[in-house]
């Protein structure tokens, strides 16, 4: 029995950093897109719907991965049932406004822009 809930706590590590891994990704692609392609617009300019689309494969990435997160935390505990799921969509939502936000705080502040 030990055995099995020390696999599950490193089923549930493994799955936490590659979630991180995901939303770190998301972030710079968000980054890349505002220093390629600055500004906010409904339709993507050309070459600019690759990293839209990678931004969205990466998205629901996220929120699988957050959805397995909650299943292993409710064998473990019952009492911590959804959380990453809202928390992955929290914050890849987000993910693009604050990614959009800090490259034109970095751009100001070292003069790029």
């Amino acid at each position: 029995m030990e055995e099995n809930k020390r696999n599950e706590q490193e089923t549930l590590d493994l799955i936490l950093k590659i979630w991180a891994l995901f939303l770190i990704g998301l972030h710079a692609l968000g980054f890349i897109d505002e220093s390629y392609f600055p500004g906010f617009r409904t339709e993507p300019l050309e070459r600019e719907d690759i990293i839209w689309k990678a931004q969205r494969v990466i998205f629901f990435g996220i929120m699988c991965l957050g959805f397995l997160i909650d299943i292993l935390q409710m064998r473990i505990e019952r009492g911590k049932a959804y959380q990453f799921l809202f928390l992955s969509l929290v914050l890849s939502a987000a993910s693009g406004y604050l990614s959009a936000y800090q490259y034109k705080i970095i751009a100001t502040f070292f003069g790029v822009s």
